[in-house]
């Protein structure tokens, strides 16, 4: 308690911890409720410490809501948040009076998230311990002995494919911090290479950056999502407009899956294939989520989803069930591969046909006219795996028509 306390006094700040985390986040009253308990909380604690040794102090309660924030902050009742009247009116006049102060901090830097968020976050795990002032020491474990020592949680989920190494989510956090919060755009490339085109086309255009998520950062785990998302809410604050570009490989969804799950075998490793994309895509989900009572132009990304028009996967359910409940309309361009320079190797034209599913109206504008013209033919011979990748035509187009 003592080593608590200091953690507290020493920054004059309280974040909203203990048996007040616990509480269902879903919706603005469950945030108001708690940062009402963390303020009733805090001033108890400074109180006490306060009368022990006599420090003068107010705190300094933490959220990760701004809407909540904003409605703290203001005078009055909201019809939207019945039955914690007298909770809101109290937080407003402790607020009025400078009792306590209330500010925004980014998701990965609230502590509060210790005790609601799983521990194989490590990334943010280790910054909220360090943060509190929590040293963690491990019992020996006898449960996964093996020959090459013990293993902890981080090894375990490391077998399992699930958590990035500490060194490239550092290196993650370190690009997005290095992003000109004066450029106008950021394009977010998840799922793709190293190499690729629209990186490289960024660097010759103003005004517009691309991070590309690859195989490295893994976007299956929750730590990358968390990060990238935190860093998209900041940059969105400072009206850097951002574009979270989705590109899964098509694999799973592709039709020639038909043939192949005749092969003995085959449908469990295309199930295993299913489960990785279905994991992908509710990381997208999450970038992709409005901010809890922020208007939709607010702090809210832009998205665009490309698949090829014949993929099985913008039939699953829960595809078809995001793009009709996003907060903002969703538009499809019809993109031509052959009208963008997509050529195999002989320099003959492919007709690979994309679909783009976008709610940025230009960009939809813009790739609808990339439509075949039919005055060219078209190979019938070429590596299908090479057409995975878009043009420099392609990428021109795309980060060009950005407002």
């Amino acid at each position: 308690m003592e080593t608590f306390a200091k953690n507290l006094v020493l920054p004059l700040e309280l974040s909203a911890v203990g048996k007040i985390a616990w509480a269902l986040r879903q919706g603005l009253t469950y945030f108001i409720s708690v940062l009402s308990r963390g303020m009733k909380e805090g001033l108890g604690l400074f109180a006490l410490i306060q009368h022990i040794h006599g420090l003068a102090a107010i705190p300094v309660v933490k959220s990760d809501s701004q809407a909540a924030i904003n409605i703290s902050s203001m005078y009055g009742l909201l019809r939207r948040i019945r039955r914690i009247d007298l909770r809101l009116c109290w937080v407003q006049e402790t607020l009025r009076e400078q009792r306590s102060l209330l500010k925004w901090v980014p998701g990965l830097e609230n502590v509060a998230d210790i005790f609601t968020k799983s521990t194989i976050q490590r990334i943010s795990y280790g910054r909220h311990l360090e943060m509190l002032g929590i040293v963690e020491k491990r019992a020996p474990t006898t449960v996964f002995e093996s020959g090459e020592g013990e293993w902890d949680d981080e090894r375990i989920c490391t077998a399992f494919g699930k958590v990035v190494d500490l060194s490239v989510l550092e290196e993650l956090e370190s690009l997005l911090e290095s992003v000109d919060p004066s450029v106008a755009w950021l394009v977010v490339q998840f799922c793709t290479s190293a190499e690729s085109n629209m990186g490289k086309v960024a660097c010759e255009l103003r005004g517009v950056e691309v991070i590309r998520i690859i195989e490295r950062e893994n976007g299956l785990a929750d730590e990358t999502i968390a990060v990238l998302r935190s860093h998209i809410e900041q940059l969105r604050s400072l009206t850097v407009n951002v574009l979270i570009w989705w590109s899964i490989p098509c694999t799973g969804g592709c039709t020639w899956q038909y043939i192949h799950r005749q092969r003995e075998g085959y449908t469990s490793h295309l199930r295993r294939l299913w489960g990785i994309q279905r994991k992908l895509f509710s990381g997208f989900q999450v970038l992709c989520r409005e901010v809890e009572g922020m208007s939709v132009g607010c702090l809210n990304p832009l998205l665009a989803i490309e698949w090829p028009k014949t993929c099985q996967c913008w039939h699953w359910k829960t595809t078809k069930s995001f793009l009709v409940k996003h907060h903002r309309v969703v538009e499809t361009a019809i993109v031509h591969g052959c009208s963008l320079g997509l050529v195999d190797q002989r320099g003959v034209a492919i007709r690979k046909i994309w679909r783009v599913d976008t709610d940025l109206h230009v960009l939809r504008e813009t790739l609808e006219e990339c439509r075949c013209d039919g005055g060219h033919p078209h190979s019938e011979s070429f590596d299908l795996k090479e057409t995975q990748h878009y043009t420099v035509e392609m990428c021109k187009k795309i980060l060009s028509c950005l407002p």
